[in-house]
């Protein structure tokens, strides 16, 4: 592998830092367009790390801890415009409300990154 052949060892992060990742980078967007109203969460069970929820706290994104398990976690989701899950192995989902997000986006579309 080249990167081996360079000295240069893969960074494997786990499913709290990259969901924690995610929910900034969604969060960023919002706000760049203005759309600060929107209400978001990611939410976590009882095995997140908690400096991700250190992190969530430093950068103002919304987080819960539920009991393991989507059947706790999702209910959780569904109740924001944007929601996200996810375990620290990885698996998780991020829930859009689109109908909500789309109305307000209307004639904003210029604003967006590609």
């Amino acid at each position: 592998m080249a990167s081996q052949e360079a000295g240069v060892a893969p960074v494997i992060i786990d499913g709290d830092k990259q969901f924690g990742l995610i929910m900034v980078y969604i969060k960023a967007l919002l706000n760049r367009l203005g759309l600060n109203e929107f209400s978001h969460v990611l939410v976590n069970t009882a095995y997140c790390n908690s400096k991700a929820n250190q992190y969530l706290d430093a950068n103002t994104v919304n987080n819960v801890c539920v009991p393991t398990g989507v059947k706790n976690a999702h209910p959780e989701v569904v109740k924001y415009t944007i929601g996200a899950n996810d375990e620290p192995n990885g698996h998780g989902t991020v829930c859009v409300k689109w109908d909500e997000l789309n109305k307000v986006l209307k004639g904003k579309e210029d604003q967006l990154e590609a």
